[in-house]
């Protein structure tokens, strides 16, 4: 099963919510669904949080607004070449979906002239909602635990490239 594939599903305020998360542990209530056109046929909202990969690059086209439904939301903070914009517009422009919420692009920074500008239904944001004092706060003390770690001889829990730690 490829990981950008895996979603979940619950209910929250009788929405039916459907998530297309990598990390599906971290979601209590959550059911594995293994099938993208799936989880965007009966997406309210699709909320996009995948690490950028040849498969991830581009994967939300026009094919993949079309199976969305008219009424869906979709929502990408993860990277801008997840989506192909002039697709995003073109999904808006027809009613494919209702509407998006963006806060990174392709190309990063947007263009003044970005098309997407236009739109009443696309809510625009900065790539920074993880950037306030206590987000700040929790990094340090992150890095700090796991140097102190390093330095007792154990491995920290969010190596980045693993396979040195045994050299």
């Amino acid at each position: 099963m490829d990981d950008y594939c895996l979603g979940a599903i619950s209910e929250v305020n009788c929405l039916n919510v459907l998530k297309f998360l990598k990390f599906l542990k971290f979601l209590k209530g959550a059911t594995l669904v293994q099938d993208l056109d799936y989880l965007l046929a009966k997406s309210d909202f699709v909320s996009l949080h995948p690490e950028l990969t040849n498969e991830t690059y581009e994967m939300f086209a026009l094919e993949a607004f079309q199976k969305m439904k008219p009424t869906a939301f979709l929502i990408n903070t993860s990277c801008g070449k997840i989506i192909r914009e002039r697709d995003l517009v073109t999904a808006i422009r027809e009613k494919l979906i209702v509407g998006a919420a963006i806060d990174v692009f392709e190309p990063e920074p947007s263009s003044i002239d970005n098309p997407l500008y236009g739109f009443d239904n696309v809510i625009f944001s900065p790539h920074l909602a993880g950037v306030t004092p206590e987000a700040g706060m929790a990094a340090a003390i992150s890095a700090a635990n796991q140097i102190l770690q390093v330095l007792q001889g154990e491995k920290p829990p969010y190596i980045i490239n693993p396979e040195v730690w045994n050299m």
